[in-house]
C-alpha cells in the first residue's frame, strides 16, 4: 500500500473508534426512546435513501412522501446524466477528496454524515454495496453491525452492478450481461473480485433488516424478498404519447454501456431494415442528461431496450409510462410480477429482426402495446403501487 492509502486507512480507523462509544452510549438509548415515542404518538418513522446516486432513490423518496412519510435522499456525488436537484442532499464528496488540504475532512465526512443521520432518521435504504461507509469492506461490515446493535432499520435493494457475480452470470445462459466481456475487463470495470462481491453481499443479506431484489438480480441474492418491484415513476409527470407525427418510424436505443445491452446485435438489424427500404430512423442516446434524453423518448415509435441481460432496466419503465412499445429480452417469467401481465415484446438477439419488422408494419399494434405498457406501469411501478408495497414493509418492521 502507498503512504497515502495507509494514512487514509488509519484516519478511517480513528474515526470509527471515536464514533463507536458515542453510538453505544448516546445513539442506542436515543433510538429506543425515539421509537417508543413515535409509536405512542402514532407517528411514522423518518426515512433516508442513499448514498449511491441511482436516480430511483429520488423517485422512491417521493413514493414515501406520497404515503405520508418524512423521507429524503442523500448522495455523495452525482453522475453526469443525473441532475443535482433530484436529491435533497448532495455532499460532493468526490470533489472534497481531490482537495489536498481538505482531504482529511473528506475522509471524516461519511462518519459525520452517519452521525447526523442517526439522530434524524429511523429507516435507511441502502444498496448492496453498503451504507454511508461503503468505500471499504471492513467499514461496510462495521456499519451494518452497528446499525443492528443500536436498533436502526436497514433495508437494502439491488440495482445490478452491486450484486452481479461473473460465475453466476455466465451460467444463466447463452445470453448474459457478461457475454461480451473478458474476466479481466469485468474486474477492471467493477473494481472488485468476485470473492469480494460475494462476501459483501452475503454479509449484507445477513445483517440488513430487509433485503430486496427483483428481475435477474434475484439470481445473486438468495433469501431476498423479490415481490416488491421497488422502481417507481411518477405517472402524472410521464404522460403517454401513443402516436407521433414522424415521417419515418423512429426506433430508439439508449445504452449506458453498449456491451451490457447487446447493441452489437441491434445495429446490423437496423442496417438490414434500411437496405430493405423500410421507412425507419434510428436514434442512439448516450451521454445525455435524463431531461435531454426524455425529449427523444417522447418522439420515439419503438423502444429497443436491451437484448442480453435477461431483464429490463428503468429505461423500459420510463418508455412504457410514455406509452411506447418496448423490445427487451426477458430470460424467465419468474422475473416478472405474477399479478400483472407485462407487455414487453420478449426479444433475444435472434428475434430482433422479426419483432422490429412486426412493429414497423403495424401501427395499430404499436399503439395497442403502448397502451398496455402504460397500464402495466400504473399497476406495478406508479408511486401509489410501489408506495403500498413499501408501506407494508415499514409497518411490519417498525
Amino acid at each position: 500500500m502507498t503512504f497515502r492509502i495507509v494514512v487514509a486507512y488509519s484516519i478511517q480507523v480513528v474515526n470509527l473508534l471515536i464514533l463507536l462509544p458515542f453510538f453505544l452510549v448516546v445513539i442506542l438509548p436515543y433510538t429506543k426512546v425515539r421509537r417508543l415515542i413515535l409509536k405512542k404518538l402514532h407517528r411514522k418513522p423518518h426515512i433516508l435513501w442513499g448514498p449511491v446516486p441511482i436516480i430511483n432513490i429520488s423517485h422512491n423518496r417521493n413514493v414515501d412522501r406520497t404515503m405520508g412519510y418524512a423521507s429524503d435522499c442523500l448522495v455523495y456525488q452525482t453522475y453526469h446524466i443525473t441532475q443535482n436537484s433530484l436529491f435533497d442532499y448532495n455532499l460532493n464528496i468526490d470533489k472534497i477528496f481531490k482537495l489536498r488540504i481538505i482531504g482529511i475532512i473528506g475522509l471524516a465526512l461519511p462518519f459525520l454524515t452517519m452521525l447526523w443521520a442517526s439522530f434524524r432518521y429511523d429507516i435507511f435504504h441502502f444498496f448492496y454495496c453498503g451504507g454511508f461507509l461503503y468505500t471499504n469492506a471492513w467499514l461496510v461490515k462495521s456499519e451494518f453491525i452497528l446499525w443492528k446493535i443500536i436498533g436502526k432499520v436497514v433495508i437494502v435493494s439491488a440495482y445490478g452492478a452491486d450484486i452481479r457475480l461473473e460465475s453466476v452470470t455466465r451460467k444463466l445462459g447463452k445470453y448474459n450481461a457478461y457475454m461480451d466481456m473478458t474476466h479481466k475487463e469485468i474486474e477492471k470495470e467493477i473494481g472488485q473480485t468476485e470473492k469480494q462481491i460475494q462476501t459483501r453481499v452475503n454479509f449484507i443479506l445477513r445483517w440488513s433488516t430487509v433485503s430486496l431484489s427483483m428481475g435477474d438480480m434475484i439470481e445473486y441474492t438468495p433469501g431476498s424478498k423479490n415481490d416488491v418491484f421497488y422502481w417507481s415513476i411518477d405517472t402524472k409527470d410521464w404522460q403517454p404519447v401513443y402516436e407521433t407525427n414522424n415521417k419515418e418510424i423512429v426506433i430508439l436505443h439508449a445504452p449506458n454501456h453498449t456491451h451490457y445491452k447487446g447493441t452489437r446485435f441491434l445495429l446490423p438489424v437496423i442496417e438490414r431494415l434500411k437496405r430493405e427500404g423500410y421507412p425507419i430512423k434510428f436514434i442512439l442516446i448516450q451521454k445525455m442528461t435524463n431531461e435531454q434524453a426524455r425529449k427523444y423518448y417522447e418522439q420515439a415509435d419503438i423502444i429497443a431496450e436491451q437484448f442480453i441481460i435477461g431483464w429490463h432496466g428503468f429505461f423500459a419503465v420510463e418508455a412504457m409510462a410514455l406509452g411506447k412499445p418496448v423490445l427487451c429480452y426477458i430470460r424467465k417469467k419468474e422475473y416478472l410480477p405474477n399479478w400483472a401481465d407485462c407487455p414487453i415484446v420478449n426479444t433475444p438477439p435472434e428475434k430482433i429482426y422479426e419483432n422490429l419488422l412486426m412493429l414497423i408494419k403495424n401501427r395499430e399494434l404499436r399503439v395497442e402495446i403502448g397502451k398496455k405498457g402504460r397500464q402495466y406501469v400504473e399497476k406495478v411501478f406508479s408511486l401509489q403501487s410501489v408506495g403500498e408495497r413499501l408501506d407494508k414493509i415499514y409497518k411490519d418492521i417498525f
